[in-house]
């Protein structure tokens, strides 16, 4: 599975409260699409990320004296809600962080021995016998005047040799070992953080708040008739100040806050098969600043309000789910994305990729490869077995979305087609990226063949990027990221003709 950030925003307010104090929020959400086999349904994984950053107050000088410390952060919240989904899909919440995060204690001891023993006791014994013979013979002939002379002799040797041999070793091992290891962690947090998750589970809230010196949380409440004074019992208020000194608020307060909270979902649908939505996450922070010191008679007041002004919601829309679920070619098994359009299955989502729709149109379906690398688009006049008639006023479109990086040299998309009829098919061929500085690129291509004569004879081979530069092919028309190719089909002649589509794939 694939993770693609699908959507970041960042909103930055400055307060009227104070206008060196920030607040800044980041919200990223992912997209990965599930196949459950064991409970036999097919779905995406939804994860949200928010990251809440606000700035402390201006440090003060060492040795000066301050009568209160104004308007520091000292309690968020950050909530996450589902709005705007398909109803017909089931949502449940797979994982949220933090939970409840306050102080932890941590110990760790370890221990262990080990001994081994050994013997060992080798014995060898063996003989070996051997036998040599050696034969030779010696035959000497001359001419002593008129008489011939002459000598014969022959030798023969035997010998036989035995050895016998014997040894004997033994030994004996002893290792014994002994470790020992002990830790101990301990952390404390002078803000704490807490979660509630929402009676759908499609909504999670936390809640960050000042624990030292004075818990935010707990000590909330206003005094009567006060309009920001909060009630704090004599034990807190000892902690903010005495009668001379103004304790300062925790570290973070004055350094500023950055938190970063997590959930996942998971949405499936309720037949169990592939389906397309829309959604639209929703983030709601709000926060709330701190004063304390001392007042005109020596007692310690504190002051709890929200910003001047709200921090505003930030909504995460992703059109469609399938779209932002889809993996880069080349990341999978398979080299190449293909769909084969008479086993595939189709599906229909919010505007199923259809070029200039806003909505689903009626008969209009999508097809995702098994890989998870290619998503088709099919409009409404194509027939269950991809099969299309058109004339001069009938042009129906098809949506190729995919995803490259730049390590591929060389990116083909193949379609098998063929045509039936006198007239001929133009298809006009347009390519876009998210990327795209220049808007889209076009050329046409034509098929003119009918049905037979194998694969390579009812194949439709389009190089959407050839980096031979030596070659007359050489081509680009591909971007960093998400890539839409669009191929609209038209009579050559305004005649009727029918179009047969069997297989995409794109690699």
């Amino acid at each position: 599975m694939n993770t693609e950030a699908a959507f970041r925003s960042i909103r930055k307010i400055a307060l009227e409260d104070l206008a060196d104090i920030t607040a800044r929020i980041k919200m990223t959400v992912s997209v990965e699409r599930v196949n459950d086999v064991v409970a036999q349904r097919q779905g995406y994984l939804v994860t949200c990320s928010v990251r809440l950053r606000v700035e402390g107050i201006p440090m003060h000088v060492p040795g000066a004296q301050s009568a209160s410390y104004d308007n520091y952060p000292a309690l968020a919240t950050s909530q996450l809600s589902f709005i705007g989904f398909d109803p017909s899909s089931d949502v449940e919440l797979l994982h949220y962080s933090p939970k409840t995060v306050n102080s932890s204690t941590q110990s760790t001891k370890t221990g262990g021995t080990s001994e081994n023993n050994g013997t060992e006791i080798q014995h060898t014994t063996g003989s070996s016998v051997s036998t040599t013979n050696s034969y030779g013979a010696n035959i000497q002939l001359g001419m002593q005047g008129e008489v011939p002379t002459g000598d014969v002799g022959g030798h023969f040797d035997h010998s036989d040799t035995t050895e016998h041999s014997q040894s004997d070793l033994t030994g004996t091992t002893h290792n014994l070992g002994v470790d020992a290891a002990a830790s101990t962690t301990v952390t404390i947090k002078d803000w704490a953080s807490f979660a509630r998750v929402g009676e759908s589970t499609q909504s999670v809230l936390w809640c960050w708040g000042q624990e030292s010196p004075w818990n935010v949380i707990r000590y909330h409440d206003k005094i009567t008739d006060s309009a920001n004074d909060i009630a704090l019992p004599d034990h807190i208020a000892a902690l903010l100040a005495d009668n001379k000194v103004v304790t300062p608020p925790s570290e973070l307060a004055m350094f500023g806050i950055d938190f970063t909270s997590q959930a996942r979902w998971i949405i499936t649908s309720k037949t169990g098969r592939q389906f397309d939505s829309a959604l639209t996450i929703r983030c709601e922070p709000t926060i709330f600043l701190g004063t304390h010191g001392l007042g005109k008679d020596n007692t310690t007041y504190a002051k709890l309000k929200k910003t001047a002004r709200d921090f505003p919601a930030t909504d995460c829309v992703i059109d469609s789910l399938a779209q932002l679920a889809i993996a880069p070619i080349g990341t999978g098994v398979a080299l190449t994305g293909a769909v084969n359009f008479l086993v595939s299955p189709s599906f229909s989502g919010p505007n199923s990729g259809i070029p200039g729709a806003t909505n689903a149109s009626p008969g209009s379906r999508s097809f995702v490869s098994s890989s998870n690398e290619v998503l088709v688009a099919a409009s409404k006049e194509f027939a269950d077995d991809m099969s299309v008639k058109i004339d001069a006023e009938t042009s129906p479109t098809l949506r190729i979305i995919f995803k490259v990086d730049e390590r591929h040299d060389n990116v083909n998309l193949a379609l098998r087609c063929w045509k039936s009829g006198a007239a001929n098919v133009s298809v006009l061929i347009s390519t876009s990226g998210k990327n795209s500085p220049a808007g889209p690129k076009s050329f046409w291509r034509h098929v003119d063949w009918g049905e037979g004569g194998g694969v390579t004879k009812s194949l439709l081979s389009i190089d959407l990027r050839n980096r031979d530069y030596f070659s007359d092919e050489c081509c680009d028309f591909l971007y960093f990221g998400t890539n839409v190719v669009d191929m609209k089909f038209h009579s050559t002649t305004g005649e009727a003709v029918t179009l047969f589509l069997r297989a995409l794939a794109v690699g």
